[in-house]
């Protein structure tokens, strides 16, 4: 699995922005003296190449915006307006559209004056500017009589925006990266704050960003105080407070958006005016780049089958497969034609029955929802159903690969490097389901799954996990109504690659749209979160994971040495359709892989003697 790593931008960004955002500098050693003492310079882009849009306020008298032209009224540049009202929604302006971001990297750098007043008395936050990419709109229409009304109401995506922060301590730059949701709900991803600013002040603010392949996100910004003459201000030098540069840079990862075809760039909004009525901030410049991926990687699954038939014989084999891998896999290149075994239900009870005799060589089984004794449900029980391999898998080129619907995947998780106590194992071995339902399992293992982001319910992120810690987590989509839920596959794909885990997540959404999401987690710290406590003698103890059937272990030497996969759902199958087999004897001789389980026929076709026994 292909993963590109977030520092490979900043190297990128951070020496391009060092080196030449907002700075031309100096040609010569001599010209050292002249360039500390120089007028401020003119704004040079850092992205020079493959652009695709270039806007400098200097001898221009428009601009151009979505393929209009846009008068200046300003000699400053082009004002980024604040609403004429309380009741007026904020206005944005679409730069352009461009290519899928997730096959490539679009670069947005500019500069924008910004002019404030004195904010003595002022307090609360407020917005500067907003840039929006992987930008969708989002129309609402109200339709009377006569007519139809339809404007836009919201726009969706991952925005990089600048805020201004007054309270009684100072007055504080707080740049942020958030996505905004189709409801028009902000998510924060990561922020910061810098200040305090003395005011009235006159800024330049010189920044870029970068959006690399869907993935990868970061804003760089360089506030400097602008001189007075150099933009016609009526303030003189001494009217403005002194400042010293402020600069930072904020990364995240997010995969919020990045299926769409035609994402757009917009510029928007600020509502300035508000907190500081006189304050203005204009863009004198804005340049785009868009670095296109030829190469980049085509958004499908890793196919087993195919790369099991390139390798050299005994190179590569599959440990598993299930009843309908192949048809679920299929169904991601034309999902009309050939839909997601899951979402057409026409898997017998005879079928399913089959899988899990094909099923049982590899997997231990449990259903919690096995009637207990007496016939007892208690809320406190464990749910769903887990999956434990018998076999011991390395800890290098083991590769997993399941899918479901959205609904269910939000309630598994994928355990790699997983190991138990052996009296825990005997229950599983055992399948004593009464026991293990309302106990959890101790492990060390990697945790990876597909939930509902805690800082806003509508928002799915995927994560990694390790003893009740998130390693890492990115946000994935939104989470849609019930409907999408139960009409959206989700592909979870897992390799352990023996010195980082990679988790991919490939979503079919229920407009047929692809959207692909990678974490990676490095596996070299793995055990040193087990607290031994026979040999430290600590009593310190971790709580269960609210979700799944599993605890952090504390006692090293107790684990099993056997390494194994564990897949946990949260949704079981029906137990009335899923009766336990008995054990086919064929399972452990050797047969052709064109041939049934049975051996008499294809598993999802009758034999000739219950062909007879319908005709009957």
């Amino acid at each position: 699995l292909k993963l590109r790593p977030l520092v490979a931008n900043v190297a990128w960004c951070l020496v391009l922005a060092g080196a030449l955002m907002g700075n031309a500098c100096i040609s010569k050693v001599d010209e050292l003296d002249g360039c500390t003492k120089r007028k401020f310079p003119t704004f040079s882009p850092p992205n020079a190449q493959h652009i695709k849009y270039a806007f400098d306020y200097f001898g221009r008298n428009s601009i151009e915006l979505g393929n209009e032209q846009r008068p200046l009224v300003s000699q400053l540049g082009f004002e980024i307006e604040s609403p004429k009202g309380e009741r007026v929604a904020p206005r944005w302006h679409t730069v352009k559209e461009y290519p899928k971001s997730a096959q490539l990297r679009l670069c947005a750098s500019g500069r924008l004056l910004l002019n404030l007043e004195d904010a003595q008395g002022a307090s609360g936050s407020t917005c500067i500017v907003k840039i929006c990419t992987r930008g969708r709109p989002v129309w609402e229409s109200v339709q009377t009589k006569t007519f139809t009304h339809t404007a836009q109401v919201v726009n969706s995506g991952v925005f990089f925006a600048l805020f201004l922060n007054t309270s009684g301590a100072g007055i504080f730059l707080c740049p942020r990266i958030s996505v905004i949701l189709e409801t028009g709900d902000e998510v924060i991803l990561v922020e910061d704050t810098l200040g305090p600013v003395q005011t009235p002040q006159l800024l330049f603010i010189d920044f870029a960003l970068v959006d690399d392949h869907g993935r990868d996100v970061q804003l760089d910004l360089i506030f400097r105080r602008a001189p007075a003459e150099l933009v016609g201000s009526e303030r003189s030098e001494r009217q403005m407070q002194a400042m010293r540069t402020l600069r930072t840079c904020l990364q995240e990862y997010v995969a919020f958006n990045n299926q769409l075809e035609a994402p757009v760039l917009s510029l928007g909004y600020s509502n300035l005016a508000a907190l500081l009525p006189k304050s203005r901030c204009h863009l004198q410049n804005l340049v785009i780049s868009e670095d296109v991926d030829e190469q980049a990687l085509e958004i499908q699954p890793f196919n087993a089958w195919e790369a099991a038939a390139q390798e050299k014989e005994g190179t590569y084999r599959i440990l598993f497969e299930g009843e309908d891998a192949r048809a679920a896999t299929a169904a991601l290149e034309n999902a009309e034609v050939t839909p997601h075994p899951q979402l057409t239900g026409s898997m017998s009870a005879r079928a399913r029955k089959m899988l899990a005799t094909t099923s049982q060589d590899f997997w231990h089984h449990i259903n919690y929802e096995d009637e207990s004794p007496g016939g007892r449900e208690e809320p406190s029980h464990l749910r769903g159903e887990l999956w434990l391999s018998k076999q011991s898998v390395e800890k290098k080129h083991t590769y997993f690969h399941c899918s479901s619907t959205t609904e269910q995947a939000m309630t598994m998780c994928i355990i790699f490097r997983f190991s138990c106590p052996l009296d825990y194992l005997a229950l599983i071995q055992s399948r004593s389901a009464s026991v293990l339902r309302d106990t959890h399992i101790p492990t060390n293992g990697l945790v990876m799954g597909f939930e509902r982001d805690p800082r806003n319910p509508s928002l799915l992120r995927m994560f990694i996990e390790h003893r009740n810690d998130i390693l890492d987590d990115m946000v994935v989509c939104e989470s849609g109504g019930s409907a999408d839920m139960q009409s959206s596959i989700v592909h979870q794909e897992v390799y352990d690659g023996g010195a980082a885990v990679t988790y991919r997540l490939t979503v079919l959404h229920a407009d047929g749209t692809l959207q692909m999401a990678v974490l990676q987690a490095p596996t070299e710290k793995l055990d040193d979160g087990i607290l031994d406590s026979a040999r430290g003698g600590s009593t310190y103890m971790e709580e269960p994971s609210s979700r799944f059937p599993i605890t952090p272990c504390l006692v090293r030497h107790n684990l099993s040495p056997a390494n194994r996969i564990l897949v946990y759902s949260g949704i079981a199958c029906n137990s009335e359709e899923l009766e336990e087999p008995a054990v086919n004897p064929r399972m452990n001789s050797e047969f052709e892989d064109w041939e049934s389980a049975g051996a008499e026929c294809s598993d999802l076709e009758a034999t000739p003697a219950q062909e007879a026994q319908e005709a009957q």
